[in-house]
């Protein structure tokens, strides 16, 4: 098969060719389909918004570090002898 074969088969491969019309190509992603439910009606929709800004509001405690930072040039906690660096911090 040579080249002008090669190109006639891709030519036919939908997957293949040049894309003319982006938004025709990529209506089927699902992020850019627009069949989205409705809006919800009534209780249903103040439940979900109170639990998304109870969501929101909730303040989050920092995490804080129990034992102090080992130094790059301090002996390792292993026991091993050689300078963190060296060992565990590798």
């Amino acid at each position: 098969m040579g080249k002008d074969g090669v190109l006639a088969r891709l030519a036919d491969n939908p997957h293949r060719r040049l894309v003319e019309d982006t938004i025709q190509e990529m209506r089927w992603w699902a992020c850019f389909r627009d069949d989205r439910p409705s809006r919800v009606e009534g209780t249903a929709q103040a439940s979900a918004k109170s639990k998304r800004t109870a969501l929101t509001t909730r303040a989050f405690a920092p995490i804080k570090k129990t034992k102090p930072k080992i130094g790059r040039n301090e002996p390792c906690t292993c026991g091993s002898g050689k300078k963190y660096k060296k060992c565990c911090g590798a």
